[in-house]
């Protein structure tokens, strides 16, 4: 049931809360390391043996470079912010998702989905929901680690696991899958077989059926809604919208996680990957690009990331969804200044990430780096920066988290607000 725990149903209410900028957030995961100096922030005069070999091109904000494998994002700078000076792991943890960094992690930490999920809640779809490509992936895998869930708010925050392929087909649950011949009618006898059957549970099996009860019910809403469980039909979009993503298990993705937003869902984290190897392309390819990274980044990973991301600004903007959707693009950690022997750039703890809609600056790029993007000239951004900037811009602020017990002391990225 690992896959329907995120619809528990009665413990992910909303409750009063703030307003705040955004209504909702996609959470872009590029789960692997993207090398910064060879996308965001690149360094041109670089010594030998740091300097990226792509040509540098200018963004739409003056004085303000990308390589040139994102000409598209690079046209829509006054759309987005950077933050060039973002300091997380050295390693392959999820725990950034938490807003955590250093040996002073804990496991149990909620992730800014849960966290934004509980803020939230929500009616029928649930509040936080994540979505991969299919198939397996190799190198280490975040999905289920820490940090990337509901941690001690428990299970009923765990994100809502489904995938989806080049295709736009989406991998549902199996228990979310309605049978030959099961309309809302048989689901609805169904529902009530439940009810009774589970009435006669006594103390021993009485939490399992519990929890089993809850995801049923939750099950139930979803699958009878009709309009809500179509937000996961993207073959409803218009040819021209889907092209523009690519066509791409992560281009649709993308396109996906705009549906889900649009139809409710305040949390969506699309995942480029669940496995970190960069050795094949196609979408089990992750970002850690040991070997062969220039060719890597040129052929594969930088133009579905550069299409399919200004596709999504775009989309979110023509539907007027920008300003209240709040859109991260970021991976666990950055790459090595210098290219080892095998081409590649190792894990380094220095990254870029982007920002864009829901509240945030537009134009901005924050931060200095030294002459090959290794080191930050100007104050490091933590992971708990990230959490807690989110968090306000969601209207979750510094009294909110303090009574849910997250991200407390955290300081907000004031560059970007």
């Amino acid at each position: 049931m690992s896959g329907l725990s995120g619809l528990s149903g009665p413990a992910v209410a909303a409750t009063p809360r703030r307003a705040g900028k955004a209504r909702a957030v996609i959470l872009v995961w590029l789960w692997g390391g993207p090398p910064q100096m060879d996308t965001f922030d690149p360094k041109p005069d670089a010594p030998s043996g740091h300097r990226t070999p792509f040509s540098t091109i200018p963004t739409r904000t003056p004085g303000e470079h990308f390589t040139e494998l994102l000409p598209r994002l690079a046209s829509r700078s006054n759309m987005l912010s950077v933050v060039r000076t973002t300091m997380l792991f050295a390693d392959h943890n999820p725990l950034p998702l938490s807003g955590q960094g250093g040996p002073a992690a804990l496991k149990d930490e909620p992730s800014f989905g849960a966290i934004v999920a509980k803020h939230f809640g929500t009616d029928i779809l649930p509040p936080f929901i994540s979505i991969s490509p299919p198939g397996t992936s190799s190198g280490a895998g975040f999905l289920g680690g820490p940090g990337t869930g509901g941690g001690r708010f428990g299970r009923a925050y765990d994100p809502f696991e489904i995938k989806c392929n080049a295709l736009a087909q989406i991998d549902l649950p199996k228990e979310m899958q309605l049978g030959d011949g099961m309309s809302p009618a048989r689901l609805s006898d169904r529902r009530t077989l439940l009810r009774d059957f589970n009435a006669a549970k006594r103390v021993v099996e009485a939490q399992a059926a519990t929890d089993h009860e809850r995801v049923f019910e939750s099950a139930y809403r979803m699958l009878s809604a009709r309009d809500a469980f179509e937000a996961f039909d993207v073959s409803k979009e218009k040819e021209r919208v889907r092209e523009s993503y690519g066509r791409s298990s992560f281009g649709q993705s993308l396109l996906l996680g705009r549906r889900l937003v649009e139809a409710g869902v305040p949390f969506v984290q699309v995942n480029w990957s669940t496995g970190t190897d960069a050795l094949f392309e196609g979408a089990g390819m992750g970002w850690d690009n040991h070997h062969n990274n220039f060719d890597l980044l040129a052929s594969y990973q930088c133009p579905l990331l550069d299409r399919g991301l200004s596709a999504l600004l775009d989309d979110l903007q023509d539907r007027g969804l920008l300003d209240s959707t709040l859109v991260i693009a970021m991976g666990e950690m950055g790459r090595t200044p210098g290219i080892s022997g095998r081409g590649g750039r190792d894990h380094w703890p220095l990254c870029s990430t982007l920002w864009a809609g829901g509240g945030v600056k537009p134009g901005r790029f924050i931060g200095r780096t030294d002459r090959s993007a290794g080191e930050a000239l100007t104050e490091p951004v933590t992971g708990s920066m990230i959490g807690t900037t989110i968090a306000e811009l969601v209207g979750l602020d510094s009294q909110g988290r303090g009574e849910m017990g997250v991200l407390q002391g955290g300081r907000t990225i004031d560059d970007l607000l």
